[in-house]
């Protein structure tokens, strides 16, 4: 079912994870959870071996599951919206180093 989805938009849901469901979904490209309630990028989401662009835009993005780091295909990743500390930020930066990802500026304060 919905093996042919390439976009998915579930912006303003209230989600408090990423649904498990997603990671099923072979063919999707681009990907839109924004302004939702999640804490972390899943590693689930490395099933979907098509998904080009994710967007967690305003959620209290705390942590990013390894599995994200060895998603060769993607190519954008935007977690603006909230302050990051320099340690997540440089981990970000440095291990998606082919990926046009969109952050806030660090925040020493959170160090």
């Amino acid at each position: 079912m919905f093996n042919k989805l390439e976009y998915l938009n579930l912006d303003r849901n209230d989600f408090e994870s990423v649904p498990l469901v997603i990671s099923r979904l072979e063919n999707l490209k681009k990907l839109v959870l924004s302004r939702n309630k999640i804490n972390v990028v899943s590693g689930n989401l490395f099933y979907c071996s098509k998904l080009e662009d994710m967007d967690f835009y305003d959620n209290p993005i705390g942590s990013v599951e390894p599995q994200i780091y060895e998603m060769k295909q993607l190519k954008k990743l935007d977690i603006q919206g909230l302050m990051l500390s320099t340690k997540m930020h440089s981990e970000v930066k440095t291990k998606l180093p082919w990926v046009k990802v969109s952050m806030d500026p660090p925040c020493k304060c959170l160090d």
